[in-house]
């Protein structure tokens, strides 16, 4: 990835790539077996989070990155880690690089999105989810500040009320409308 001076959002872009290297992790260690699985983005099973995650990533790196990557066919499961890898690799690119998509893109909107699906990933599937703190700190004060009522539409339930010593990643999740105590239905 591309080394620059650091700017006033270093430290979130620095947040960004790890939330990224994490959620690859994550993706790694999906299984085809996965796929048909339930996640707490209730319209989403493992396979769609996946598609999903990727479909987005690709949007995103097209929209920041300096040289945007090829897209890559839904239905990755078994790859979605390598292909999450080159789009994220594409996404720190353009905000190290502060190119005019990566400055008309809110980082904080991409750390929300992929802390809030991570998480979903990361549960559905047994997995730990691995954030810094400072993401989820970040990710929590912009969904508090955009996400007001009217703009939650379909995307986001209403929130969900956590005990006062949640994490902040369980506090952001439930902001995001989802229940930070969901686990997956036993057969």
């Amino acid at each position: 990835m591309t080394d620059s001076q650091p700017g006033p959002n270093t430290g979130a872009i620095d947040d960004l790539e790890s939330v990224l290297r994490s959620t690859e992790t994550l993706l790694a260690g999906v299984t085809l077996e996965m796929g048909p699985r339930a996640t707490p983005c209730e319209e989403l099973d493992v396979e769609h989070l996946v598609d999903h995650l990727l479909t987005w990533s690709h949007d995103y790196a097209v929209r920041v990155a300096p040289t945007p990557p090829a897209p890559s066919p839904p239905g990755e499961i078994e790859r979605g880690a390598a292909t999450l890898g080159a789009y994220a690799e594409a996404i720190v690119d353009g905000y190290r690089g502060a190119t005019d998509g990566a400055q008309q893109l809110p980082v904080e909107i991409l750390l929300m999105d992929y802390l809030g699906h991570g998480w979903d990933l990361a549960v559905a599937t047994g997995q730990s989810a691995d954030f810094p703190e400072s993401a989820s700190v970040r990710a929590l004060a912009a969904a508090q500040q955009m996400l007001t009522p009217e703009m939650r539409g379909d995307s986001f339930g209403p929130p969900v009320v956590v005990p006062d010593d949640a994490s902040t990643l369980d506090r952001l999740v439930a902001f995001l409308g989802r229940d930070p105590g969901w686990s997956p239905s036993q057969p």
